[in-house]
């Protein structure tokens, strides 16, 4: 009866599989057959090579996130400014309560044209109605007590992932360059988060979204770095689709939106919280992705889609996807629940 006997290697046989590891954009076949079609060599990214005697698949190394922050963090950090401590006003005599500041789906880069969708809309004016939207918000909040604000960064602030397309590869019209889009938002965030921290302490919760997965939390990291001698802002850039944020009486969830619809994430809320979920009465999810409000209320939480300030794109036009165009922010009162919440409209 036959069997099946795993082929052991020597350790020479183990170097050289190492070797082409490390040197298969110098290996001579795939560099041949590469150029022979046109392409790149340096752009393999998979491909199998095959003898007499061995047949090996060799594929990219995956990105370790944990180890990427950890560089980035610490090369960024050693230039990071140092901040004063502030001295905020004497807070109103309301109760203490949580701001949550929610740009969501900004798109810094996108681009739409009067003629086709009735508006105009670029890299600057994304960058202008979050500053408008700020200025405009914070009057609305004026007098409260503020005693903690929670900003939600990432969740779709560029419109791309490369200048072109989003993470996977969905082409998109688009305004500016990936480099200076870049730039805009870092300098954007530097401005709302020296303003927020002013007026309470900040906690920055990253969102992965499906525009922007890797540019957008490059970005966070790189405010983490600057902020890493800031003692009023602290960071959460982990790649977790789906985030929670205790106060009070609250539990709080976060996600871009293009994953689970709200019905599964009343589901997910209890089990990806458990800890927090039964000792917290007052529990709302904020979604996004959609650019347009929907509020559905289930036995285990509130499921809240967030508006978007950013105007709809010559596809979204096209197919109907018209949205209202706005900026919010939630305050919730630490022992009562969500007291109230704000729109800007553009």
């Amino acid at each position: 009866m036959a069997t099946n006997t795993a082929m052991q290697l020597s350790d020479e046989e183990r170097s050289i599989i190492e070797q082409l590891r490390q040197r298969k954009n110098a290996h001579i076949g795939a560099s041949a057959v590469a150029k022979s079609v046109g392409a790149n060599p340096a752009d393999i990214s998979y491909y199998w090579h095959k003898t007499d005697d061995y047949s090996i698949a060799f594929k990219p190394p995956q990105l370790d996130h944990n180890l990427f922050a950890e560089q980035l963090i610490k090369q960024v950090s050693k230039h990071a400014p140092k901040y004063i401590k502030y001295r905020r006003n004497k807070p109103a005599p309301l109760p203490p309560s949580l701001m949550i500041v929610d740009i969501a789906d900004l798109h810094i880069g996108k681009f739409a044209y009067t003629q086709a969708t009735g508006e105009i809309y670029n890299e600057q004016i994304a960058v202008n109605r979050a500053l408008d939207g700020m200025r405009a918000l914070e009057s609305a909040v004026f007098g409260q007590n503020i005693e903690q604000i929670l900003f939600i960064g990432g969740n779709d602030i560029l419109h791309t992932d490369n200048g072109r397309t989003t993470t996977r590869g969905t082409p998109q019209d688009t305004s500016g360059t990936w480099f200076t889009n870049m730039l805009k938002a870092q300098k954007l965030y530097t401005v709302l988060l020296d303003k927020l921290t002013r007026l309470a302490p900040v906690h920055y919760m990253h969102t992965v979204s499906n525009h922007d997965k890797f540019s957008g939390v490059s970005l966070s990291l790189i405010m983490q770095a600057q902020y890493s001698k800031n003692k009023d802002i602290t960071f959460d850039v982990s790649p977790a689709p789906r985030k929670y944020y205790k106060y009070g009486r609250h539990l709080i969830g976060q996600t871009h939106g293009d994953g689970p619809k709200p019905a599964k994430l009343a589901q997910l809320m209890p089990q990806e919280a458990a800890d927090h979920w039964a000792a917290n009465q007052v529990r709302y999810f904020y979604r996004h992705h959609i650019h347009s409000k929907e509020v559905q209320t289930f036995p285990a939480c509130v499921v809240e889609s967030v508006y978007s300030p950013s105007a709809s794109d010559d596809w979204h036009r096209e197919q109907g996807y018209i949205s209202r165009a706005a900026m919010e922010v939630f305050i919730h009162q630490r022992d009562t629940g969500l007291r109230s919440s704000w729109a800007h409209t553009f």
